[in-house]
């Protein structure tokens, strides 16, 4: 599986509550990590799968080769990792209350000249997307590649025509899902509910609905949505019923959210999928 997105070096700042407009606060610790919806996507499908691709581009610098050795830590194939000589790597400052909400704001920085090549999607079975790269570049590598492709369209923002047409599942939040009415024409978008679970809706209509996964101590929400995203991809790709692969995505998603960090560490699909019970 092949993962198309953004890297970024992530600040993580624990505070007691997210700062209003206007407002300094003391943060209690600082923590420097691998970032990036793309790199998070790939650290999980490679832990899920035990294997994944990354294709995204880091600046030519210290944080740069830092974000790869991260990245291959996990497992995670890197040969398409391309090290940009205009442009500084991504960085994130992330701001994470004491119950684990949070708020970002995201420099893009080499993300920027992201873009995928025919090379680095041959022999790869799905092709995991998000918006934190240049959409056309996205686009481009969908409407190119003849496998699953599935999207996560955050930041969000007006989906094109070619990409609603080629994806063959959209991730969202109920907010995003709100705002891109777009989706009812969709062939399948996921729909996560925070602590209500999650939903799959086919055509502009609601076809599952699944109860989310208890959470014994929230720490952090912020790799959450991208845990599920992978969780989801994999299992879909795995020809796994679609109820079954919802429940492993939300039990994904739940251990996402008691462990610090973006990425979590997580066992095989197969773990999973013996817990839920095919």
């Amino acid at each position: 599986m092949a993962v198309l997105g953004s890297i970024n070096l992530d600040l993580t700042i624990e505070v007691d509550a997210l700062p209003r407009p206007g407002q300094t606060v003391l943060g209690s610790r600082a923590v420097r990590g691998l970032g990036g919806k793309g790199a998070n996507q790939a650290a999980a499908v490679a832990q899920l799968l035990g294997r994944s691709r990354m294709i995204g581009t880091v600046g030519n610098d210290a944080d740069g080769v830092w974000l790869r050795e991260r990245l291959e830590s996990f497992g995670v194939d890197v040969t398409a990792v391309r090290l940009d000589d205009a442009l500084p790597s991504g960085m994130a400052l992330i701001g994470v209350d004491h119950a684990g909400e949070n708020s970002i704001i995201v420099v893009p920085g080499a993300n920027s000249n992201t873009a995928a090549s025919r090379d680095a999607t041959a022999d790869a079975d799905a092709l995991m997307l998000q918006f934190e790269i240049p959409l056309a570049s996205a686009v481009r590598a969908a409407t190119q590649f003849e496998g699953l492709v599935a999207v996560n369209p955050s930041p969000s923002q007006h989906i094109p025509a070619p990409l609603l047409e080629r994806a063959d599942l959209f991730v969202v939040n109920a907010e995003e899902h709100r705002d891109m009415p777009e989706l009812a024409d969709a062939a399948l978008v996921a729909v996560t509910l925070g602590d209500r679970g999650a939903e799959l809706w086919q055509r502009g209509c609601k076809v599952e609905a699944v109860e989310a996964f208890p959470v014994t101590r929230p720490v952090s929400t912020v790799g959450a949505g991208d845990a599920f995203f992978a969780a989801l991809t994999c299992a879909l790709s795995t020809s796994t019923p679609r109820r079954t692969a919802l429940n492993v995505a939300c039990a994904v998603a739940a251990i996402a959210v008691e462990s610090p960090g973006s990425q979590p560490q997580l066992d095989t699909l197969e773990h999973y999928l013996k817990r839920i019970g095919r």
